[in-house]
This record gives C-alpha cells, sequence and structure tokens, in this order.
C-alpha cells in the first residue's frame, strides 16, 4: 500500500475520477455532485492523500490549505483544513487507518501548519487515538461556513491555547 501526496495540479482525470467514485461510495450524493463539489471547494495548493493498490484508489484524504485568524498575534496564518478522509469499505482495517492517519500527520507536521477538522461525536476518539485535541465549541467559530459537528485541531505548538483562545477559521478562504 503505497501513500501519495500531490497538489490539486499534479492529480491525472483518472486520479479525479476515482476520488469522486470513491466519496461518493459514502457519500451518496452522485458523482456529478461530487465532481461539481471538487471543482467549486478544491484548491491549486490543496494536498491529496492517495492510497493506491493495484491503481485502483483504496484510501483518500484532503488536505485544503486555508486561512485562521492566529489567536496569539490575531493575524491571519495559513492552516490545513482537514477536510475528507474515506477508507474503501472492503479496505477499512486498522492497519490501514493508521497507515493514513500516521501519513496525514506528517504531512501537516512537515508543512509546520496547524490542522484542523470538523467531525461528529462518534469519530472523536479515533482522532483522539492519534494526537488529534478537541475544541469546545465556545473557542473557535468558522466565519464563512454553518456547522454543527466538534471541532478537533493538530499540530499547535502551545496546547494551552486550546480552549483558551478563540480560532477563527475560514473554510473556503
Amino acid at each position: 500500500m503505497g501513500i501519495q501526496s500531490l497538489l490539486t495540479d499534479e492529480l491525472t482525470s483518472s486520479d479525479i475520477d476515482q476520488i469522486t467514485e470513491l466519496k461518493d461510495s459514502y457519500w451518496s450524493f452522485g458523482k456529478n455532485s461530487q465532481l461539481s463539489w471538487f471543482k467549486n471547494n478544491v484548491k491549486k495548493n490543496d494536498i491529496h492523500n492517495i492510497v493506491k493498490v493495484n491503481k485502483s484508489l483504496i484510501a483518500y484524504t484532503l488536505l485544503k490549505l486555508r486561512t485562521y485568524e492566529d489567536p496569539v498575534s490575531v493575524k491571519e496564518s495559513k492552516y490545513l483544513n482537514f477536510d475528507t478522509m474515506i477508507i474503501k469499505k472492503k479496505n477499512r482495517n486498522f492497519h490501514n487507518l493508521r497507515k493514513l492517519m500516521k501519513h496525514n500527520n506528517e504531512i501537516i507536521i512537515s508543512n509546520k501548519r496547524v490542522s484542523f477538522l470538523l467531525c461528529d461525536d462518534d469519530k472523536i476518539n479515533m482522532y483522539k487515538f492519534f494526537g488529534w485535541k478537541v475544541i469546545n465549541n465556545n473557542y473557535f467559530r468558522i466565519l464563512d461556513r454553518s456547522f454543527k459537528q466538534k471541532g478537533m485541531i493538530f499540530n499547535i505548538l502551545d496546547t494551552n491555547l486550546i480552549n483558551k483562545k478563540v480560532f477563527s477559521f475560514y473554510w473556503n478562504k
């Protein structure tokens, strides 16, 4: 199982087709809807972590380079929005999850970025296992999107800031 990290411009049309197909296997909106979402929400500097076996995509993560207000300097900075993670149903096991999450975390660290994600309650312990921290909903806001999920953060140097300073994230900027 090889993991590749590619920027959007490095993806082939076959890669994009396989990504939208894999996403649609979990979020059934139709491939055209998935492709439209991809075209409208993915930017050229976003990072696509893809796992293929025999040229077939079995796992995928999207790390979107976006903007947030650093709560210490109160200036805008870049973060990696951990937007999508999916493993093909027949390949879902701890071994594949661990490899993918380890790779995701290494990419975040090597890019020297904070990463943020939204997730449902049933996924919190999984992300915690891989070093992510929960942010109380009173201590973060998303300036250009509504949400109901919990927020989690990774690779923040000063963990004392979590749940003490308000983080302001942009989802699309």
